[in-house]
């Protein structure tokens, strides 16, 4: 996942393995702030490679969605990007899907500090996520067709 700047430079990349971005709020594409925190939106660049054909041919759409937490279960709330997202590149090949993803932050002393951020990401096949039983229990990674964790620090 690629962070930009407003504009539309690199801010910074997120892999499997090399979870962390720093991004600055004056760089945000968006900042609605005051005098205890704001939100600062980032546009996002996802890079998807297609390692293996679907289990399952998708009916509408690949479900994009995040959560706050690094391994939710799928009791938990997951805002979705989309629930329409198409992938027909070949096996091998990649795709890039673009959005936008806000961030939440408190001002200490005029520092951000406690932050609400979105923490993991899922790429999930529409008829997969139906076709098994919901099990409040389980991880969403184990229903994911992809995901990844991402441990965004807000600074000035």
């Amino acid at each position: 996942m690629i962070f930009l700047a407003k504009d539309g430079s690199t801010l910074g990349e997120v892999m499997t393995g090399s979870p962390n971005v720093t991004l600055p709020i004056s760089k945000a594409k968006a900042n609605v702030a005051n005098m205890s925190g704001g939100t600062a939106t980032y546009d996002v660049k996802a890079v998807v490679r297609r390692q293996n054909a679907p289990s399952f041919a998708v009916t509408s759409g690949y479900i994009l969605s995040y959560a706050f937490v690094d391994f939710p279960l799928q009791s938990d709330p997951r805002p979705v990007l989309t629930s329409t997202q198409a992938f027909p590149m070949a096996i091998g090949s990649t795709q890039e899907v673009t959005f936008s993803l806000s961030c939440i932050y408190a001002l200490s002393g005029g520092v951000p500090s406690t932050m609400v951020v979105p923490r993991s990401f899922f790429i999930e096949n529409d008829v997969t996520t139906t076709k098994f039983p919901f099990i409040s229990s389980v991880p969403v990674v184990d229903k994911s067709e992809g995901s990844i964790k991402i441990n965004p620090v807000i600074v000035n």
